[in-house]
């Protein structure tokens, strides 16, 4: 089920179009045909990047268009874009780059990549095979060719798609299954690596392998039929919107409601339709982008600070080697979310020790009210006014003193400012989401730098947080648009798996051991301390409920010799109530921390990446010793695994990589639901 939103259905605007688009027609097609250049690798548009995440659009449609619907079709296109780069540029710190991926196809694809250009848009060709089996495509088409060959050589990378298995090149230089395939492929890409789509699309549903109605189902209903992604059926679909133009073609020339945006999103309830509002855009649309402007910025903020921590950063997951520019890049990029995270993790940890620590003084402020409230209407001699005398009056009838004194009524309402102001200060800064997402962005890509260099054609985003909360949908676009970076490739030979295994399987599993005892630790000692104060605060209940029947824990008028009583059992009655307040703190920051579950959790993952690194050990000998191979038995607790031959290190590392993101994914959604708020 889908919300769809209908706007713009209004006639052409003459005036417009002959003010504008002379810029966004067709390029005179006389002369020469432009000599394609060079492919120019996506490596080198994101080097260029002063900022981590781009926005990436993809654009889809038919080639049969009518020519006279050129300009209006492109007046529609140039305001999509123009509103969506107003709100992705909108604010003081400078945005990342807008990248539209484009097949440059006749027809939809080069009339969106022409008002891309135009716009300052940068333009990624994605072509389904190589650029000279392709062109094939244009033949008896010159216009067409030259177009192109024209947006080709203005496009800031190029990416050509190897050939799905089984196909060869004389397979898909010919029309045929095997080239609808290879088209296939290339929707599969887009919708993967793109957050919104554009469609100029007539809205008919044909069932035609890489066809525009294919990928605007793939794209809406999670519907993604290929050999390199694996799908649940039931998991809901990426948030991104499907930007539909109803587009007349030869086939169809009158669609209803030509030329109005359709705006498509997955529908939050089956069988039922939100109610329809004038909103160009979904609002966890808008919530995803403002996200990623927010890491961008974050990142422009903190580079100078964190710069020299990205080299260690990145020696935790890989040892100084070296690898190929796809791992570089990936490691650099997980390198920035690790630093942030750690740069915003000190932030909440300092947040949360203040905040607790004002709420201690706040208790202690009111027992000290409470128990110090003046008692009798008699108070000593105004003229005391020296030292010595306020000293001997304080001793003497503590609770007239401060009774009657405004200081700890004062002091009680400036600390419950200063709780405030630490409340309000950390929910502006974000302290907890962006610590808590940003490792759990840096997490994701630490499992695609293993995949990478294992050789795994498989995206971390298709594993990630598909079951959790939709504003987390940012960190699945963020690695989405990252992996756009990743080429792809056959896995490496064995000494690959052996620095996987030592740096990711060996390595995670001392880190689960180390975690797991820390984060026991902390919570026995937090869980000692509560029951310690809960005992402690207990006889404070007793003489709160008895107060009100024995005279001498509030009688007014005891004589002098009584004052040094008065003050150690004012005293005591103070601790004894401020120890209830540290029995409520110390239980609110474990419960906040999570230390006990974050215990159970490592608890859990140790046995999975023990035996996985048995596995591989055991992998790795076979492949030095043939001799042992199907022969050799892995131990796991009381079971014996023979390891067979159709056990690869390949297979391991997908399914050890998938477990390490559904925790992961577990344990954000946990303190997701776990932020500081004030005392109610």
């Amino acid at each position: 089920m889908h919300a769809c939103l209908l706007v713009g259905c209004t006639p052409c605007l003459k005036e417009w179009v002959s003010r504008n688009m002379a810029r966004e027609s067709i390029s005179d097609l006389t002369g020469t045909i432009e000599e394609p250049r060079n492919a120019r690798p996506i490596g080198v548009l994101f080097s260029r990047q002063k900022v981590p995440l781009p926005l990436v659009i993809g654009v889809v449609g038919h080639r049969d268009l009518r020519p006279e619907d050129g300009p209006r079709l492109s007046e529609t296109v140039s305001k999509i874009l123009g509103d969506l780069k107003k709100e992705w540029e909108s604010g003081k710190s400078e945005s990342g780059p807008i990248m539209l991926l484009c097949g440059l196809a006749k027809g939809a694809d080069q009339l969106v990549a022409r008002v891309a250009v135009n716009k300052g848009i940068r333009l990624v060709a994605i072509l389904p095979m190589s650029r000279e089996l392709y062109e094939r495509d244009f033949t008896g088409d010159v216009e067409a060719l030259k177009q192109f060959r024209v947006l080709w050589n203005k496009a800031h990378a190029h990416v050509e798609l190897p050939l799905c298995e089984g196909s060869t090149q004389s397979d898909v230089s010919i029309p045929g299954l095997s080239r609808d395939r290879q088209y296939e492929q290339l929707g599969v890409y887009i919708v993967q690596h793109s957050y919104i789509l554009i469609a100029l699309w007539d809205g008919v549903s044909i069932k035609a392998t890489g066809g525009t109605s294919q990928v605007v189902n793939m794209k809406l209903n999670n519907c993604v039929s290929h050999p390199t992604v694996e799908r649940n059926l039931l998991d809901v679909p990426t948030v991104g919107p499907v930007f539909q133009i109803v587009t007349p073609r030869l086939d169809n020339q009158t669609p209803p409601n030509a030329f109005c945006i359709r705006v498509y999103w997955p529908d939050n309830e089956f069988g039922k339709a939100p109610d329809l509002q004038l909103l160009a855009y979904d609002p966890i649309a808008h919530q995803v982008l403002q996200r990623l402007k927010t890491y961008n910025r974050d990142w422009l903020k903190l580079r100078s600070k964190l710069k020299s921590k990205l080299k260690s950063s990145q020696e935790s997951v890989l040892p100084p080697s070296q690898y190929s520019s796809e791992a570089e890049f990936l490691l650099s990029q997980f390198a920035v979310a690790d630093t942030m995270a750690g740069y915003f993790k000190q932030w909440m940890d300092h947040t949360v020790i203040q905040y607790l620590i004002l709420l201690l003084i706040a208790g202690l402020l009111l027992s000290m009210i409470f128990y110090f409230y003046p008692l009798s209407s008699s108070c000593e001699p105004a003229n005391q006014s020296g030292i010595s005398d306020r000293l001997m009056l304080l001793l003497r009838n503590p609770e007239n003193y401060l009774g009657t004194s405004p200081y700890l009524i004062i002091a009680y309402g400036l600390t419950m400012c200063a709780i405030y102001g630490v409340y309000a200060m950390a929910k502006k800064a974000d302290y907890h989401n962006k610590y808590h997402d940003y490792r759990a962005l840096a997490e994701g890509l630490r499992v695609q730098v293993y995949w990478h260099l294992a050789g795994i054609n498989k995206s971390a985003a298709d594993y990630y947080l598909h079951h959790q909360i939709s504003e987390l949908d940012w960190i699945r676009c963020a690695i989405k648009s990252l992996c756009l970076r990743v080429s792809h490739k056959t896995p490496d030979a064995m000494p690959s798996f052996v620095v996987i295994n030592q740096s990711w399987v060996a390595r995670q599993l001392e880190y689960f051991e180390s975690a797991e005892k820390y984060n026991a630790r902390r919570a026995q000692r937090l869980q000692a301390g509560a029951i310690l104060a809960f005992w402690i605060a207990v006889p404070w209940g007793v003489l709160k409920v008895l107060g009100g029947t024995i005279d001498w824990i509030v009688a007014p008028n005891l004589s002098d010799k009584w004052a040094m009583q008065r003050i150690v059992l004012s005293i005591v009655l103070v601790l004894l109530s401020t120890a209830s307040t540290v029995m409520v703190g110390l239980v609110g920051y474990s419960h906040l921390r999570g230390f006990a579950e974050q215990a159970k959790r490592y608890s859990k993952m140790k046995p999975l990446f023990a035996r996985a690194r048995r596995f591989l050990d055991a992998a790795q000998r076979s492949v030095s010793n043939p001799e042992v191979a199907g022969n050799e038995v892995v131990h796991s607790g009381k079971a014996q695994c023979p390891v067979v031959e159709s056990l690869k290190p390949h297979d391991i590392l997908i399914e050890l990589g998938q477990q390490a993101l559904a925790e992961n994914a577990d344990w954000l959604v946990m303190h997701h639901r776990r932020k500081l708020n004030l005392p109610h």
